[in-house]
């Protein structure tokens, strides 16, 4: 498998481009259209760095679960969310779909005292990458792999003193 290095620089535009997203999709609001997320989800570990920017920019709360499927089996719940409170669920890489899959089922099963076009309309997902071959289709990704490339990120380096 071939690696790719992903810069620091195309992080800086690529985040920016990521929460110029959220901000439009704020501005085209209508009657039955109303999402401005209150709350950001970071998945543990790869969604941490972009969540936690995407907090800073965008001016909103950041809250990281622990959602593992390939390095681990623990899967903590995002908050209950209501018509008042919309949630951004953010991560790095949307590789095969299943992290995230898990987690909207999650979200379903814990929020059953509300339909699902509430669930799907106060819920949305972000990567920086997703593969063509992910089974579930995020709402907001700014790269597309159509490799079985391994993406290197500027955080996962590791540092020798």
């Amino acid at each position: 498998m071939a690696t790719t290095e992903y810069t620091y620089d195309q992080y800086v535009k690529d985040i920016n481009t990521m929460a110029v997203w959220v901000q439009t999709w704020e501005e085209v609001q209508s009657d039955y259209v109303r999402w401005r997320p209150t709350t950001i989800v970071s998945v543990a570990r790869g969604g941490l760095i972009p969540g936690v920017y995407l907090s800073h920019l965008l001016g909103i709360k950041n809250i990281p679960i622990v959602w593992q499927t390939r390095d681990g089996s623990i899967k903590e719940s995002p908050p209950l969310i209501s018509k008042d409170h919309q949630i951004l669920i953010v991560d790095d890489i949307n590789d095969s779909g299943k992290t995230f899959t898990q987690i909207m089922k999650d979200i379903n099963k814990n929020n059953q005292h509300l339909n699902y076009d509430i669930i799907k309309r106060n819920v949305k997902t972000m990567s920086i990458f997703t593969r063509h071959s992910s089974t579930f289709h995020v709402d907001f990704s700014p790269n597309k792999l159509d490799t079985d490339d391994w993406i290197e990120f500027p955080w996962e380096k590791k540092l020798y003193a």
